[in-house]
């Protein structure tokens, strides 16, 4: 495509916003509609996480979301700090001596692939703490602490914890307050946002791609990007193929509990627990797939104290909610105040939210039908992924040169591993 040709994005959320705003920076000419996330307003949606690494990850997924924060860093820099952020980090935690062994050696081979040092500390007056709020000041790499000095500098954690993994290169920002500053940037180069549900989509008798919103405007482009959670179900009305695992994220918020973590804290993981979902046997190799159940913590920036885990597509609707109080209990094997948090029924506000998913749980963003249809999903509510899929996404339309990771993204990757064998399950 050249500058001047016309691109709907239909989505919702921060993906969908990101994508918008990378193509019309790129000269396309952008609509984007717009449904808004199924979920309720509150606390529990105001802060999107970021993260360089999760255990289980492969090189190529680490290196995406590493260009993804250099994106979302310099965003914060050409906003002008429009929207808060922070690199408090990503604490991994563990009680158990087998998955200390596996953490440790993880983050040892993510050091030795270049994504920063490895430092172990014998003593907590060596770590840097990193400052409530900003990018700055906050050193790159994972930070190795053990028993005495891990609680001397997480005190809020439980005397059984044995091993905790800090990845520096992750936080959270005030989604709401960058997904204004997107949309924005969308206008101001002439994109056009239209907030409404998609009646219809499919081709365009005048141009590739045609769509009619809920209110009967019939709108026409060049191409079509799906983008965000929805992707696959849109996808599906488009004719576009494609294989996935939609499963479920839930979340779970409790007023005024930030105060049991302490300013400064970072975002904290519990690898402890059986999965519901997952072989016992598996607990130690630190799969991908652990990451749909691995429940996390962290407090938000409106000070509420935010629970985040999903669910496997072999969970039942009716199974989701109690999901988010099952992680609550898991969190609460490291972090014993939450114990004091159980209260009344109710006092744990939860929403969920639908979870795109490839089969090998990897983003997947590209051509996906020769029709000039594009998609942008499976990004696991990691926002590091949100900005280097939408990078890579224009890459693809404006015809630049792509980067040798993006064929391990690419839509018809899950065409090519589908016939050699069965989807497989989370």
């Amino acid at each position: 495509m050249v500058r001047g040709d016309q691109v709907i994005v239909a989505g919702s959320g921060l993906a969908a916003a990101a994508a918008a705003r990378s193509l019309a920076a790129a000269g396309l000419v952008v609509t984007l509609i717009e449904e808004r996330e199924p979920v309720n307003a509150g606390s529990a949606t105001d802060s999107a996480w970021y993260s360089a690494w999760w255990p289980g990850g492969d090189e190529a997924i680490s290196r995406f979301a590493a260009d993804g924060i250099d994106r979302l860093e310099a965003i914060h820099r050409e906003s002008d700090a429009a929207f808060e952020g922070n690199r408090r980090g990503q604490l991994f935690v563990t009680a158990r001596p087998d998955v200390a062994s596996a953490l440790q050696n993880a983050a040892g081979r993510q050091a030795a692939l270049g994504f920063g040092q490895l430092r172990e500390h014998a003593a907590s007056e060596w770590y840097l703490p990193s400052p409530n709020a900003g990018f700055r000041g906050v050193p790159d790499g994972f930070d190795l602490l053990a028993d005495g000095p891990l609680r001397a500098v997480f005190p809020f954690l439980g005397p059984n914890v044995c091993l905790g993994v800090q990845v520096r290169r992750a936080g959270w920002v005030d989604a709401r307050a960058l997904r204004r500053w997107l949309l924005g940037s969308v206008r101001a180069e002439g994109g056009t946002i239209v907030p409404d549900t998609i009646a219809e989509i499919g081709p365009g008798s005048n141009r590739a791609w045609s769509v009619r919103v809920g209110g009967g405007s019939l709108l026409g482009a060049d191409a079509l990007v799906l983008a965000g959670e929805r992707a696959p179900q849109l996808a599906r009305r488009a004719g576009i193929p494609g294989s996935w695992l939609e499963g479920h994220r839930v979340i779970g918020s409790l007023a005024g509990g930030g105060r049991i973590l302490p300013p400064g804290s970072p975002m904290v993981v519990a690898l402890d627990g059986t999965p519901p979902l997952r072989d016992r046997n598996s607990t130690t190799e630190l799969p991908a797939a652990a990451g749909l159940a691995i429940p996390s913590l962290l407090a938000t920036l409106r000070g509420d104290l935010r629970i985040d885990t999903a669910a496997s597509p072999a969970v039942r609707p009716d199974q989701v909610m109690r999901l988010g109080q099952e992680a609550l209990d898991r969190l609460a094997l490291v972090v014993p105040d939450l114990a004091t948090r159980r209260g009344p029924p109710g006092q744990l506000s939860l929403t969920s939210r639908p979870l795109a998913l490839a089969p090998d749980l990897r983003p997947v963003v590209g051509l996906a039908d020769r029709r000039g249809g594009y998609l942008m999903t499976g990004l696991g509510g990691n926002l590091a992924m949100v900005f280097a899929a939408a990078d890579l996404l224009a890459a693809y339309l404006i015809g630049a040169p792509l980067p040798q990771l993006a064929p391990a993204f690419a839509p018809s990757r899950l065409d090519a591993a589908s016939s050699r064998s069965p989807s497989r399950a989370g």
